[in-house]
């Protein structure tokens, strides 16, 4: 996987078939899910550096769809479905959708998901 290009909308990561290959000589649905995980955790995360705050960033929930057989290389572009929220407990929850296209840019595959970044607290030793 190698990073393509991540702005504050965005990120793509791309992915070879080569060494994601199954049986079937295409990519491994393992492959696809593991790169749209990280390509939409990758936006999530770029946001969250963006802040002020110091945050972890993890996946919460998502729902995959597999469209048709990937047998290329791949791409995967993660979007933001809405603006990200602060929530009360001063995480933030970031929803995105990432999909999956291959060399001819059809839809192999789709991710919503749901990243939280969870805010870092600071502990002062007090002696």
């Amino acid at each position: 996987m190698e990073l393509v290009e991540c702005t504050d909308t965005m990120a793509s990561i791309s992915i070879n078939l080569d060494g994601n290959m199954n049986d079937k000589e295409t990519m491994f649905a393992g492959s696809i899910y593991s790169v749209m995980v990280l390509t939409g955790w990758t936006l999530a995360k770029h946001i969250c550096d963006r802040k002020t705050a110091d945050y972890d960033v993890v996946i919460k929930e998502s729902t995959s769809k597999f469209i048709k057989p990937a047998n290329s290389s791949c791409i995967a572009k993660s979007t933001l479905t809405e603006n990200p929220t602060q929530k009360a407990n001063d995480n933030l929850s970031i929803s995105v959708k990432v999909e999956l296209l291959d060399k001819s840019s059809e839809k192999c595959a789709e991710l919503l998901g749901n990243y939280i970044g969870i805010i870092k607290k600071i502990h002062i030793d007090q002696d």
